[in-house]
């Protein structure tokens, strides 16, 4: 099984600077990761399964401490499923996509 990079805390806490300093959204974000202006998700110990409902678009930002977020509880609980869903329809926006992959940290 992979093991979850240890510089993952380092990242969180700088990401968590960032949202600190930023939107209402952001803060919410902070405050309630599992329910929040742009996802909600719900960890399912028993089918080691994540489902993440998008509600609108995030920034970067919060795009990557939601990401690394993740991964963190699919280290933790051993998760071999997320199934996701834009109930929205939109989200990032062409300005401002990026490549998923740029964003999710190495594994070792």
């Amino acid at each position: 099984m992979f093991r979850h990079s240890p510089e993952n805390g380092k990242h969180l806490r700088e990401l968590r600077e960032q949202l600190g300093q930023d939107s209402r959204d952001s803060l919410q974000l902070l405050n309630n990761l599992r329910d929040n202006p742009i996802c909600s998700l719900n960890l399912d110990e028993a089918s080691r399964s994540i489902t993440v409902v998008w509600k609108q678009y995030a920034t970067k930002t919060q795009l990557r401490y939601i990401h690394e977020s993740l991964l963190t509880l699919i280290c933790e609980h051993g998760i071999c499923k997320i199934l996701a869903a834009t109930t929205t329809g939109v989200f990032c926006p062409a300005s401002k996509s990026t490549s998923l992959t740029s964003l999710w940290p190495v594994f070792r």
